[in-house]
């Protein structure tokens, strides 16, 4: 996900408002896969993740001048896919356990190329084992750019709560590469 930029994010809604097709499918690519995946974090099922970030989208294409009152658009698509995914797991729909299938993506920057793509695939691997809320707190910050303060209200804990899994989460990365 691209740095949180409120005044590019406040212009996109602008132009989604004024129903440019060419800004929605921008807000759509540049966070379709990461929704996707962290409703996978709540629901356990790739398929009713998919289907929950196909209602938001939905909803965002008619909520017409009501957009306009959304403050962080980012925060705004990750609170409302954990409120969704929240309430399909109470009401018991379409929940399986499995796998996700999810795209791996790789970045080429100076230090990635410098990785191994053995290396790649480890830390993938440590991230994948981390503890579930561990995990989400270090995927939300990391690759998605929220602030400690936005993973906290989302999540609803505390901002020291957030940092002790970003510590545990670079700790037990840090000790499982070492080896």
């Amino acid at each position: 996900m691209a740095e949180s930029n409120p005044q590019a994010y406040q212009e996109l809604i602008d132009r989604i408002v004024k129903r440019d097709e060419l800004a929605y499918q921008q807000l759509f690519y540049q966070f379709y896969k990461d929704l996707v995946h962290y409703g996978y974090t709540i629901v356990q099922d790739q398929g009713s993740a998919e289907d929950i970030v196909a209602d938001l989208f939905l909803k965002i294409w008619t909520m017409e001048e009501r957009l306009l009152d959304v403050q962080h658009l980012p925060f705004y698509l990750y609170r409302a896919v954990r409120n969704k995914g929240i309430s399909q797991q109470k009401s018991g729909a379409r929940i399986t356990y499995g796998d996700p299938d999810i795209e791996q993506v790789e970045f080429h920057t100076p230090e990635n190329i410098l990785i191994s793509k053995e290396n790649i695939n480890q830390i993938q691997y440590q991230v994948n084992n981390l503890p579930p809320r561990c995990r989400q707190v270090f995927t939300l910050i990391r690759d998605n750019g929220l602030s400690y303060q936005e993973v906290a209200e989302l999540l609803e804990i505390s901002i020291h709560t957030v940092n002790r899994h970003m510590q545990e989460a670079l700790h037990k990365l840090h000790t499982s590469l070492k080896k």
